[in-house]
């Protein structure tokens, strides 16, 4: 079996747009529970998902190219989905995060960085890596 060399690269670099949706969904359940506009339910929700959608395409802007690096760093070492190489992939993911954030002048919290990276790392580790081939 092949090494799914681009996928890897695919899915890592587009690693960063998942914090897009973690931001809609803390900001519509936000706005949600605090009612603190006059919006309807819809239009909150409508507002919140493009919003989401801006934050995804900025983060992809800001974040792509350390991602980019990151997945073909993942793609060389030919990474499966095991235990030792998902704490690594989330180690890595939320330190490159908090180092690419002090790079820009972005005014975040750096526990923040680390913590999108890692999760965000941590759910593609999940989605593209392989499993490891059982060893006869």
């Amino acid at each position: 079996m092949t090494y799914p060399f681009k996928r890897i690269v695919a899915s890592f670099t587009l690693c960063p747009a998942l914090a897009g949706v973690f931001i809609f969904g803390y900001f519509c359940t936000a706005e949600l529970i605090g009612r603190t506009t006059s919006m309807s339910v819809v239009e909150t929700v409508m507002g919140t998902f493009w919003f989401g959608i801006l934050s995804a395409v900025t983060s992809m802007i800001f974040y792509g190219v350390p991602a980019l690096g990151l997945s073909l760093v993942y793609a060389c070492c030919r990474l499966h989905r095991c235990l030792l190489h998902v704490v690594i992939v989330c180690i890595a993911g939320g330190t490159v995060a908090l180092l690419w954030g002090e790079v820009l002048p972005m005014e975040t919290q750096p526990v923040v960085r680390f913590c999108l990276g890692a999760v965000t790392s941590w759910l593609m580790a999940l989605h593209a890596l392989p499993k490891q081939a059982a060893e006869e």
